[in-house]
């Protein structure tokens, strides 16, 4: 029978490549694309033990050295150069045939090192190396945020605009000082016009992405340790602020997305003249600076993906809309 669409297994990604796929299948068995050292491998279904031949095209050429139920990308014939490839397979047993097309995207990856500009032209300030999360970096915005939508009522002080946590000291539910949920902090938990400090970095579109939010505190941390702490064993470990610094930071304390755990009234703050930590009252007024995290692959407008905001493919592709990221 013909293919139709349907659930696939998204790509495995290895090295400096990786590959997506169009969801396709053979009656309901999915497409496998999966991304070797060597080269890309592309499965077609079914393989009961030998029982079908299969005939495979890249590019609408026959690659006459495949035959089997697994199509090496790789090997020769098929150029597992970036790009978009067109493959195809038919697959035959007992004189009925079926042949079913797949889309196979190569996107060459991007690394980067702590201080460089990220895809927004945000700093990059933290690397996931132990791959905790759905992304794999942490970018900081070069500026602080003006409130360019209108959606608060900021402070304007000589310095710039400032924002309150909270527009009172009622508790906030849902918020965590752990690197990795700023994001869940900010559009979870610091909910409504209430928070300002996190409703304006909802607002904020910079660099073409509007996928922003405001720090926890140990992500705050992360941004004085890696882009302007020397590093040093001054102030009890957390360093000076380097004379290199970037991120164009006031010499002031700012909000993180994090209550103060040991009394609500009060969130947590982080200095970037000195490194200190502390919780001050929700309703005092901070400067704010807007992170979002990102999958390396996420920057291209070009192809598309399965995406959750330009994080790494779910588990399960239908836990995400399918979008350009």
């Amino acid at each position: 029978e013909d293919g139709q669409d349907g659930d696939f297994n998204l790509a495995d990604v290895v090295g400096n490549l990786t590959l997506t796929i169009d969801d396709t299948t053979i009656g309901d068995a999915p497409f496998n694309v999966t991304l070797s050292e060597t080269g890309g491998l592309v499965t077609a279904p079914p393989d009961p033990a030998g029982s079908y031949s299969y005939e495979w095209f890249v590019q609408g050429a026959l690659v006459s050295d495949e035959t089997s139920a697994t199509l090496d990308l790789g090997s020769e014939g098929a150029d597992l150069s970036p790009g978009t490839y067109n493959v195809s397979v038919i697959v035959s047993a007992d004189n009925h045939e079926v042949s079913e097309s797949i889309v196979v995207v190569v996107v060459e990856s991007v690394t980067y090192e702590i201080g460089d500009m990220g895809p927004a032209g945000g700093w990059i300030f933290y690397i996931d190396e132990d791959n905790d999360f759905d992304w794999t970096y942490l970018e900081v915005w070069i500026a602080d945020e003006e409130d360019e939508a209108g959606v608060v009522d900021p402070s304007n002080t000589s310095d710039g605009l400032e924002y309150k946590w909270k527009i009172n000291t009622t508790a906030t539910a849902g918020t965590s000082v752990d690197i990795g949920s700023g994001y869940e902090n900010t559009y979870n938990g610091m909910i409504g016009e209430e928070h300002p400090a996190a409703e304006v970095v909802r607002n904020a579109n910079h660099g073409g992405y509007d996928d922003w939010f405001l720090p926890s505190k140990d992500e705050l941390q992360k941004i004085w340790w890696n882009l302007l702490s020397d590093q040093s064993e001054a102030n009890e470990g957390r360093g000076n602020r380097r004379d290199d610094a970037v991120g164009d930071f006031r010499t002031f304390t700012y909000w993180s997305s994090s209550e103060f755990e040991d009394n609500t009234v009060g969130a947590w703050n982080q200095n970037f003249t000195n490194g200190n930590v502390m919780a001050v009252l929700k309703t005092n007024t901070r400067p704010v600076r807007a992170v979002r995290a990102f999958w390396p692959f996420s920057y291209s407008t070009s192809i598309p993906q399965w995406g959750c905001r330009g994080r790494k493919p779910p588990a399960e592709a239908e836990n995400c809309a399918r979008e350009n990221v």
